[in-house]
């Protein structure tokens, strides 16, 4: 049985008598000794936790078996679930009693037992399961848990998990909780020392030895290098053990004899098709007590010589010759280095000229960047003072334009005002009075150069509210005048 079959299959036992189910006569009633809590044979153990949540899975789990008629037994589990027939179920209220039962071994263990209804009028072989083993099959995805290791045992305790069926078995099933097996654990292991002594040889002579087939499991690879090794475990030698193992590993066995008080390392190989276990050769081998430094001296040279002791002195005679070769190669590195070390002295001294020359280049930048940013500040305020002046240089401008404006508003009209007014920032100062005064003599031609000779218009010429010097058309009309008046 492997381990995910412990895990799944109990095997447990159907008792007492059929009795009419009064419900439907056509059916049996029949109770049913399933487990007990605790550690089992199977390596795991049932806490009352998990054996509550266990039995509430209980109720319509389907009782099943494969009747081999040419045997005229129950056979095992099979390759499938699928395989045998229902010849019954658990009924909707199991009727779940804890009950005392007195196993073969002498030992009185408290099972979970509860009724079951066969179809023993529609199965002959149904009346056949009374006083069968069963098995108890726990649905492999519902279950939880974690492997354990407590007083030299290994074994799986479960959390959670849940009935998938309870399997008809046939007499030579060993079972796995004493109250439910045809055989004692008693004969069964007497009759196992039996096969043991049938396939087993001298291991003292440098031979090797078969085991009975099993599935080798880590936990059963152990107990089958045990076997092999104390073939005098039986009552015929009064249970003599022979050899005690102290660790197993990938090809070998590391064990103690009781009878030379000698230790061995025995190999062995470990065939998972067949399920068998052959020993082979046995090696002496021994202990030396050692400090922690001296471990840690004793592993590094087990690691330098490629995980052994063996031939030291020959591994290191060897490693003489290396190291004076690279002692040669040392020195001849040393003068290459010694070499580059001079280089690297002219190349230093190179590289501080050049960091000398950095920090006076640097520390003229330093003074050439303050007297950047003086020039630039400078810059900045004749920049201001220029737009200041150049802001009262043109409000002034405006000022003296829209004057000499204001000196025709009543000479032209408001739309020709209007107009000089609107281009007075895009017109020069002389630029305007000239039109202006051009402006004027157009507008006033006629009257201006009128044939009286005695009417006199210099009133109606402006002056420069600045200057006594006449403007343009001033001029004009005064040389005008002054011609018509003989020069005066």
């Amino acid at each position: 049985m492997d381990e995910l079959e412990k895990l799944v299959n109990f095997e447990v036992s159907i008792y007492g008598t059929l009795t009419p189910f009064e419900k439907n006569p056509l059916l049996s009633l029949a109770r049913v000794r399933i487990f007990y809590k605790g550690l089992n044979r199977n390596r795991t153990y049932i806490s009352e936790e998990f054996a509550e949540k266990l039995l509430a899975t209980l109720p319509y789990t389907p009782i099943s078996g494969i009747w081999n008629s040419d045997e005229g037994d129950f056979e095992d589990h099979g390759h499938s679930r699928e395989e045998g027939r229902i010849y019954g179920i658990v009924p909707e209220n199991p009727n779940v009693i804890w009950e005392d039962f007195e196993d073969e071994d002498g030992e009185t263990r408290t099972y979970a037992c509860c009724d079951i209804v066969l179809f023993t009028t529609r199965y002959k072989d149904a009346s056949k399961i009374i006083g069968k083993s069963q098995s108890m099959e726990i649905y492999n995805k519902s279950i939880k848990g974690s492997w354990k290791f407590e007083h030299g045992v290994k074994f799986f305790q479960y959390t959670d998990g849940c009935f998938i069926g309870l399997q008809a078995l046939g007499d030579d099933v060993e079972p796995c909780f004493e109250g439910s097996a045809f055989f004692t654990y008693a004969n069964s292991l007497k009759e196992m020392v039996e096969e043991l002594k049938n396939y087993t040889s001298n291991t003292n002579k440098g031979g090797h030895a078969r085991m009975i087939n099993f599935k080798l499991s880590d936990s059963a690879k152990y107990d089958a290098i045990w076997s092999l090794l104390n073939v005098n475990y039986n009552k015929e030698s009064n249970w003599t053990v022979d050899y005690s193992i102290i660790d197993v590993y990938d090809n070998y066995a590391f064990v103690r004899s009781y009878e030379d008080a000698k230790f061995y390392n025995i190999n062995y190989t470990k065939n998972d098709e067949t399920d068998t276990v052959e020993l082979g050769e046995k090696e002496e081998v021994f202990i030396v007590c050692v400090n922690s430094k001296e471990k840690e001296t004793l592993e590094a040279l087990r690691t330098l010589n490629q995980n052994t002791f063996e031939k030291l002195d020959e591994v290191f005679s060897a490693k003489d010759v290396s190291i004076e070769t690279l002692t040669a190669e040392k020195t001849t590195l040393e003068t290459s280095v010694a070499e580059k070390d001079t280089e690297i002295g002219t190349y230093t001294t190179t590289i501080e000229g050049l960091n000398a020359t950095v920090t006076t280049l640097n520390a003229q930048t330093e003074t050439f960047t303050a007297s950047i940013d003086t020039l630039t500040k400078e810059k900045a305020d004749l920049v201001a003072e220029r737009d200041s002046l150049n802001e009262f240089k043109l409000a002034r401008e405006k000022e003296v334009k829209e004057n000499a404006i204001n000196q025709y508003s009543n000479l032209l009209s408001e739309e020709v005002i209007a107009e000089f007014t609107s281009k007075i920032s895009d017109t020069t100062l002389v630029d305007l009075k000239r039109d202006l005064a051009n402006a004027y003599v157009n507008a006033n031609a006629p009257a201006i150069f009128s044939s009286n000779t005695n009417q006199t218009t210099s009133h109606l010429i402006p002056k420069d509210s600045e200057s006594e010097a006449l403007s343009g058309a001033a001029r004009l009309i005064k040389n005008h005048k002054m011609k018509n008046n003989g020069g005066k």
